[in-house]
């Protein structure tokens, strides 16, 4: 999906990046989609192309770049590379059983990730992007957790929506994530320009 990340203040300057993720199956057709600027609901962009190209500092491309998005950005702006991975602090504990739902654009991603984390999963409860957690859902999901002896898991994203007496009421973890950039110095430059044009 294509992202606008809002401004980013570092040391009380701001940026304004974008950042997409460069494959997403349920786009397969993407470029065509994509270039005809169709916005949610119709398809992935948040705000207007053109309007929102124009404004970038610069484009993070988060994962590899299946649909040669690089080639379809302006020149003159900067390109990061950067990928989605488990924190390096979390440690996977793999002797209990867990359930783990999501509600996020590609949840297979999830999924996948959780696989080579080495947790045991036992059920798999995918939703669609920026699900509503009902109570019938969150019922389903607290009482299969108690019937198999799991504890449920989810995203950081998804853990927002939910609410706080599910979260205190039944046991839950979340998997935390973190971005790795392919150049941080790179990156650390960029924002370093940024400020020094600004003072």
């Amino acid at each position: 999906n294509a992202h606008n990340m809002g401004k980013c203040n570092v040391n009380g300057r701001n940026a304004n990046p974008r950042a997409t993720q460069s494959h997403n199956p349920r786009y397969d057709r993407w470029p065509t989609r994509l270039w005809h600027r169709a916005m949610l609901p119709a398809g992935p962009l948040r705000e207007p192309l053109t309007p929102g190209l124009k404004k970038a500092d610069a484009f993070v491309l988060i994962g590899p770049d299946l649909q040669n998005i690089r080639q379809r950005l302006p020149k003159e702006t900067p390109v990061f590379a950067a990928t989605l991975e488990v924190s390096e602090h979390w440690i996977a504990n793999t002797e209990i059983p867990y359930i783990a739902f999501s509600g996020l654009a590609r949840p297979e991603k999830f999924r996948d990730t959780l696989h080579r984390t080495g947790l045991n999963v036992i059920g798999w409860h995918p939703f669609p992007d920026h699900h509503y957690f009902t109570d019938d859902d969150l019922e389903k999901l607290a009482l299969q957790a108690k019937d198999s002896g799991a504890r449920l898991i989810t995203t950081a994203k998804d853990a927002v929506r939910l609410p706080a007496a599910f979260a205190k009421d039944n046991p839950l973890d979340i998997l935390p994530v973190a971005i790795r950039w392919k150049d941080e110095n790179a990156v650390l430059q960029f924002l370093r320009n940024k400020i020094n044009k600004t003072q």
